[in-house]
């Protein structure tokens, strides 16, 4: 009896390329010598401990680190309501720095990390002197004048107005000049109601900021607002933190330790406290979002401009 055998691929194959400084091998006129090295493993415990140190330092003495704001938004009706987007605009440290140096002379920008959000934030730990958030302006609605109510004023009296309304109802004369459409008032109320319902706060402008940073973990959602048992609005709950790297730590750290979120309507968003943070394995926490935010915020220098400065350099030592 032959026996068959088939083999069926079910993923397709991939290549990567990586860099192993375990054997690394430098060579200069025929002269070789080891420059191995055993591949870092405490990066994710060196940033923290950076960050860590520069939090205690600015934000005081409450004894948290890497702390949160337990932020909200709002939808429903139908879709008409929907106050829960993800939008830009947040700014970091570093590029709010950089824009008051130009304005004093320079210098300013190294003392703004690249990847801290803390000017895009109300809170006043996190903002000094009063900074308030970037594009966080109340929301304009449209003021609906006396007449968009059904109601009008003829100079001319009866004869200045005409004898039906938007949809062919009547008018009624209400003296003085003044005259009213039921209709127009029903059609302009519907129009305020549903403008009401889409406006957003400031608060959810925000939100939508820090989102579209990808500031904030989302902890739930609970029915806000309902009518005869049905749920018209709903509310979702976010914890939100200064920068990519404080927002893995808070979720990858707090299952370590046995800390949690809390609930929808009331977020448990507090950081860790100096105890508890040397209790996280940071070896054990993926901080790929984070490299990956540095390195797409990273500005490579154009090869000129190295060989240039290369250039410069040995003329001077030349003639020095």
């Amino acid at each position: 009896m032959a026996q068959v055998t088939y083999s069926c691929i079910t993923k397709k194959g991939e290549t990567t390329t990586t860099e192993d400084c375990s054997t690394k091998v430098s060579c200069y006129q025929g002269v070789c010598w080891d420059t191995s090295y055993p591949s870092d493993t405490d990066f994710a415990k060196a940033v923290a401990a950076k960050e860590a140190a520069r939090e205690a330092g600015v934000y005081g003495s409450d004894g948290e680190l890497f702390g949160g704001e337990d932020e909200s938004c709002r939808k429903g009706y139908g879709g008409i309501k929907n106050c829960c987007g993800k939008s830009g605009g947040a700014e970091t440290n570093f590029s709010i720095m950089g824009q008051v140096a130009t304005s004093v002379g320079g210098g300013l920008a190294s003392y703004g990390s690249k990847y801290m959000y803390d000017f895009a934030y109300n809170n006043a730990e996190w903002v000094k002197q009063g900074a308030s958030a970037l594009g966080a302006s109340a929301p304009s609605a449209p003021t609906l004048s006396f007449g968009v109510y059904g109601l009008s004023y003829a100079v001319g009296g009866a004869a200045a107005v005409p004898a039906t309304g938007m949809l062919g109802g009547p008018v009624y004369a209400l003296g003085n000049g003044f005259y009213f459409d039921p209709y127009s008032f029903a059609i302009a109320v519907a129009i305020q109601v549903v403008m009401e319902l889409k406006s957003c706060e400031p608060e959810e402008q925000q939100l939508g900021m820090h989102r579209g940073a990808n500031l904030c973990h989302f902890v739930g959602s609970y029915c806000s607002k309902k009518v005869f048992g049905a749920c018209l609005e709903t509310t979702e709950a976010y914890c939100c933190y200064n920068s990519i790297l404080a927002k893995i730590i808070n979720e990858q750290g707090k299952p370590q330790i046995g800390k949690g979120w809390g609930t929808p309507e009331s977020p448990s968003c507090g950081g860790f406290t100096v105890e508890e943070f040397q209790q996280i394995d940071f070896s054990a926490l993926d901080l790929s979002e984070f490299v990956d935010d540095i390195m797409n915020a990273t500005v490579l220098p154009e090869v000129e401009d190295i060989q240039s400065d290369i250039s410069q350099k040995a003329s001077e030592n030349t003639y020095n």
